[in-house]
């Protein structure tokens, strides 16, 4: 088992962090979480089950998490970031949504952009709700970015599924105009304030498919480090509590559980980070 290895992010010394891998209860597998000792971003080690990425990913993993349901929760998420793209950047012309899922998000900016793109190795055409004509299946760990093509790319809730998330974020620098603007949402797994009570209240027995769907875990830090090392300016960075899941707030224990979720955001320790970045003129 390697307990030991370098970081993909700085290329610090990375160690096996036991509370995380506890977390994904992944004692009895052959993979681990290694944490970097410089930037404190976490990587999944070892041989993760077979074919866990294939056009049938988002209806296996739906199975724990509806994104269907999610997605159309999410509309008034989406347009925040919609408006933010434009707002920022330098332009509405064209959008890349790389990791673009069932196609929710390219749906509603498809009203703001010229030209939409969708980008995603792992969606079935037939459950994609966006044009199709926008859809391209791709793998995007190895994804080939047009330089200079477009205003504004979003990585939504694809940067931690990739191997090499540094050469994702360098071939979205390219693939902006002087100027543009990356959108990056990811899961603050392990170090937000819901993971970390649901650790100890809830741990996870076993394993499952959610245990292994992640490569690279993120904190605010290390988010930021990798944005500014691969050549972005950071705009605005933040964590955020989502309104998915709504029904986990019901009930006096439901409201009590959103109160301390929504300070959890103001300390930078909600459930997930979003971050705007730019492409330097």
């Amino acid at each position: 088992m390697l307990n030991v290895a370098y970081c993909k992010i700085c290329g610090g010394c990375c160690k096996e962090n036991q509370n995380f891998t506890r977390f994904l209860a992944l004692g009895e597998t052959n993979c681990r979480v290694l944490t970097c000792e410089n930037c404190k971003t976490s990587f999944l080690v070892g041989e993760p089950p077979n074919n866990l990425y294939n056009h049938e990913y988002f209806s296996v993993a739906g199975a724990d998490y509806d994104y269907e349901k999610q997605s159309r929760s999410n509309s008034d998420h989406y347009q925040d970031i919609i408006e933010k793209l434009v707002s920022y950047g330098s332009g509405s012309a064209s959008l890349a949504d790389i990791g673009c899922g069932m196609g929710h998000f390219v749906r509603q900016a498809s009203a703001s952009f010229e030209e939409v793109l969708a980008v995603d190795g792992h969606v079935d055409p037939s459950c994609f709700v966006g044009d199709r004509s926008q859809l391209s299946v791709e793998d995007i760990d190895r994804i080939e970015i047009t330089p200079e093509k477009f205003d504004a790319i979003t990585l939504n809730h694809s940067l931690e599924h990739v191997d090499d998330p540094v050469r994702l974020l360098e071939q979205a620098r390219e693939g902006l105009r002087p100027g543009g603007v990356l959108y990056v949402e990811v899961p603050f797994q392990f170090g937000s304030f819901y993971d970390r009570v649901v650790a100890i209240l809830s741990p996870k027995q076993a394993p499952d498919f959610l245990s292994f769907h992640h490569k690279t875990f993120f904190c605010p830090r290390s988010l930021e480090f990798a944005l500014e090392n691969t050549g972005f300016e950071v705009l605005e960075l933040r964590t955020f509590l989502p309104k998915r899941g709504v029904g986990r707030f019901r009930g006096l224990r439901g409201r009590l559980l959103y109160l301390f979720l929504w300070w959890a955001s103001l300390v930078k320790r909600a459930d997930y980070i979003a971050v705007f970045a730019r492409r330097p003129d």
